[in-house]
């Protein structure tokens, strides 16, 4: 579940990853669902593992993170475990989530960095 979306411009794009594609441009999953404010559900199915969820509101509806021209994200973004977010990407270990064999249910809250 992700909460945080202000609005209902765009989408919710959620990407699960495992620590070698974590904060790359594409994960092997991910999901999306309209963009609302109050919760949003996005299911994603993966095998068993130890991956990092990020999340983000598409309001441009690019398919990608909209940067400005210092390279900082300008749409709302959020990761399992919800790290703090400042000048630097959060590490994989501050963002991972063990997923058995019965699934998990993690909640993310989207943050605008400025």
């Amino acid at each position: 579940m992700v909460t945080g979306a202000e609005n209902t411009k765009g989408n919710v794009l959620v990407a699960v990853c495992p620590e070698r594609e974590f904060l790359q441009p594409t994960c092997s999953w991910s999901g999306q669902a309209k963009a609302h404010p109050g919760p949003v559900t996005v299911t994603v199915e993966v095998p068993q593992g130890t991956y990092a969820v990020q999340a983000f509101q598409d309001e441009g509806m690019t398919g990608m993170m909209t940067m400005n021209a210092l390279g900082m994200p300008t749409e709302p973004l959020g990761f399992s475990n919800n790290p703090a977010v400042r000048f630097s990407a959060p590490r994989f270990r501050d963002c991972a989530v063990q997923v058995g064999a019965m699934g998990g249910r993690i909640e993310i809250t989207l943050k605008k960095l400025f």
